[in-house]
């Protein structure tokens, strides 16, 4: 028997597609950029628009708690603007060339304001159309116990109007505007916080100024036949378009005293292609010392986009390092823009969808992730240990020589000291030269970290013939004070040596040779007496 009742969509469902779906309330402003991104395409493809001219503005009004988004794209014709802006997962937008194709994300901001009113023109129409959703009555039918009676047809019908007004036919934009921003959301209109979010998931340019490498890396895309967009976005009415953050300098680690500054010196590229030579993604990575963690929220990771705007956050590329994910995603600095039509980004936008053309992306990106692992956090992670131990061997050794310069050797335990401590800083100095050795067989072919090496390995040659210069410097030393002290007696210049060994024995020679200096000086006057 055939079943012909028509199922009934359940006016709850609603509630997961707008609060329900995304974790973050800044999702909304996304969700409407990527929007906005689609119609200033559509509008330049049909010449409408020059890219130049092309602008997408956001204001935020922290008084008022009204949020408006308003782009110059396509817009939507009259005859289709309140079925395109209350159909619920219904969009024609094709997903291979569209960064919004769901059909969900307009409706997000409903879980954050009182009313949602969007307003918009098409192109040779003068025709202004306004849909408006009273978000607050949605919310009483939304209640578990009311209007039980209504699906989710009803509900939006209940909460939904329009209306139409007149305007120029050469206009066209589209406008979104939230008012009655939830009060338990102040970030949403902080200025400061919006223009932060905007700056890391927006599709918007680098600056050049900030960040040398911006243009080069434009330049090496479209190489590559990739033209990453980039559209400008103003907030708040400020004349200047906001900018990805990204900087050539950089500190790394959260604590003052072992926070370190990085210079990013260099960008390595990295893709795959398909057998029939489509791209699949393309990337770039900072090179730099790789001196610890990135302290700077706005660039550590690399960070994953398509559509030139954000998937999730910073740490979604954390899943392609087969060990330590945060942590070694974290040193790095760089992006990965997904190409490959079959990678669609998930609902929430935080992460893929799982096909065979993610398990194939994962696969590359793993093997990628696990070679920058090995060969950047960890073999430069050698190199610089090995620098600093070089390093602190080279000052060692400069102080001991001061020390036999100036204070001199006071006593056969003191050269014993002095031998003693030579060595282990010439065995440090040999560690450290081997350590560099292994680390520039990880780290491949990077000139400046090679020539680092190399510079030390030379310099060490020539600091072995000073070790043996110091040693023999040690040995042939005469007692400090043996001379001056001449004028004692033989049993007193005894009693005198046995006190210096004593002292030199039981206390630190940043003690014992200040203190040795007194003896003598005390002494001394006591010859001009005689």
């Amino acid at each position: 028997m055939n079943n012909t009742t028509t199922p009934t969509i359940g006016k709850h469902t609603l509630e997961s597609l707008t609060v329900g779906m995304y974790s973050d309330p800044f999702t909304i402003y996304r969700e409407y950029i990527q929007n906005s991104c689609d119609a200033i395409d559509i509008a330049i493809e049909q010449n409408v628009l020059d890219l130049k001219d092309a602008r997408i503005e956001v204001n935020v009004y922290d008084t008022e708690r009204i949020i408006r988004i308003k782009d110059n794209g396509i817009g939507i014709k009259a005859s289709n603007a309140f079925s395109t802006l209350c159909d619920i997962g219904n969009s024609y937008k094709d997903h291979r060339y569209a960064r919004g194709f769901r059909g969900i994300g307009r409706l997000g901001g409903l879980g954050y304001a009182s009313r949602i009113v969007f307003k918009t023109s098409y192109i040779g129409e003068n025709v202004e159309s306004e849909v408006s959703w009273d978000a607050e009555k949605l919310k009483q039918f939304l209640r578990p116990s009311a209007n039980r009676e209504m699906d989710l047809v009803k509900v939006i019908s209940a909460v939904t109007s329009i209306n139409n007004s007149e305007v120029k036919p050469e206009d066209h934009y589209f406008i979104v505007e939230l008012y009655g921003v939830d009060e338990n959301f102040p970030e949403l209109i902080d200025e400061i916080e919006v223009g932060n979010y905007l700056s890391m998931v927006a599709p918007v340019p680098f600056d050049c100024q900030k960040f040398i490498y911006g243009k080069s890396i434009k330049q090496y895309f479209l190489s590559q036949n990739v033209d990453i967009d980039e559209y400008q976005i103003f907030l708040n009415d400020s004349p200047q378009a906001i900018t990805k953050r990204y900087k050539t300098n950089y500190l790394t680690g959260k604590q003052e005293r072992t926070s370190k500054r990085n210079d990013i010196h260099d960008v390595e590229y990295f893709m795959d292609s398909t057998s029939d030579g489509k791209l699949v993604y393309i990337g770039w990575l900072g090179i730099s010392d790789f001196s610890g963690t990135v302290d700077d929220d706005f660039m550590r990771g690399v960070r994953v986009r398509k559509g030139n705007i954000l998937i999730g956050d910073e740490s979604t590329f954390n899943q392609f390092f087969t060990s330590e994910q945060h942590r070694a995603n974290g040193v790095f600095i760089g992006e990965v823009h997904i190409l490959s039509q079959d990678i669609i980004p998930n609902a929430r936008r935080d992460d893929f969808e799982s096909n065979e053309a993610f398990g194939y992306l994962k696969e590359k990106l793993t093997d990628y992730a696990d070679g920058i692992n090995k060969k950047y956090r960890r073999g430069y992670s050698q190199v610089n240990s090995a620098l600093k131990k070089y390093e602190d061997g080279k000052r060692q050794l400069e102080e001991v020589e001061e020390e036999i310069n100036t204070a001199g050797v006071t006593s056969e335990v003191h050269k014993e000291k002095l031998l003693n401590e030579k060595n282990k800083i010439e065995k440090q100095l040999s560690d450290a030269v081997t350590e560099l050795e292994k680390a520039k067989t990880k780290i491949g072919d990077n000139n400046r970290r090679t020539s680092q090496i190399d510079s030390v390995l030379t310099e060490h040659k020539e600091k072995k013939k000073a070790i043996i210069s110091l040693e023999n410097k040690i040995v042939d030393s005469g007692y400090k004070g043996k001379d001056e002290l001449s004028f004692l007696s033989r049993e007193e210049r005894k009693l005198y040596k046995k006190i210096i060994e004593v002292i030199d024995s039981s206390l630190p020679k940043e003690v014992a040779s200040p203190l040795v200096a007194q003896i003598i000086a005390a002494i001394m006057p006591g010859r001009k007496n005689k």
